[in-house]
């Protein structure tokens, strides 16, 4: 009795794998659904005001096929794009993105300096097999981050400086990518053209940076 129920179990798990394996031939394009939240909630409002820091935090939710998520962080120096970091996830699943953007206290140094945190977290999905044959899928978060420092050049216009961060939803594909933050100053920064985006503000403005997020 024992035997024959093994052998039901053998044979409905690989019927599984086979049924999961037919539809690996599927074209469904990959989406990830870019959700702004907000960083501080709650009790954590009341530090908001003190940390003197700009920050934002978008949910990720994923459809379609894996593919691997970029960070792109890019300076803009008078329309001039250049980027100056950069990470990349594996195939897993990203769940949410914040980034955090503070002034450097450093009194030796002669230009203005910036120190930007970008913090991660996704979901690792994997495979272990009872006995060798039944498969049994878990998933873990996995987290990660990148600082680095953005240094300011001297600029000819106003000193006022501005921050634009995503407010509305956006679908992230490979063809359309999304900025989340962008950070502006010297000529043109304190003036914003209705419906402009982040990236049109930063190719229009004397100097700026901007996160971005990429499929590929």
């Amino acid at each position: 009795m024992r035997t024959k129920r093994y052998r039901i179990a053998l044979l409905a798990s690989l019927a599984a794998i086979a049924a999961a394996g037919c539809g690996s031939g599927s074209t469904a394009a990959t989406v990830i659904r870019v959700t702004p939240e907000e960083f501080f909630t709650g009790e954590l409002k009341r530090l908001e005001p003190h940390l003197e820091m700009n920050a934002a935090c978008v949910k990720l939710h994923s459809t379609g096929p894996p593919m691997k998520l970029h960070l792109s962080l890019e300076e803009f120096n008078n329309g001039k794009p250049r980027e100056i970091a950069r990470s990349e996830s594996d195939q897993d699943e990203p769940t949410e993105l914040s980034v955090t953007l503070r002034p450097v206290t450093d009194v030796n140094a002669k230009q203005k300096k910036y120190r930007v945190v970008i913090a991660d977290q996704r979901a690792h999905r994997s495979t272990d097999w009872v006995l060798g044959v039944v498969p049994f899928r878990k998933t873990s978060m996995l987290r990660s981050t990148l600082t680095t420092d953005v240094t300011v050049p001297p600029l000819s216009g106003s000193s006022m400086r501005t921050v634009q961060t995503l407010t509305v939803p956006e679908d992230l594909t490979p063809n359309h990518p999304v900025a989340v933050l962008g950070w502006f100053e010297g000529s043109g920064a304190s003036t914003t053209a209705g419906g402009e985006t982040i990236e049109q503000k930063a190719a229009r403005v004397e100097w700026a940076f901007v996160l971005r997020l990429e499929l590929r």
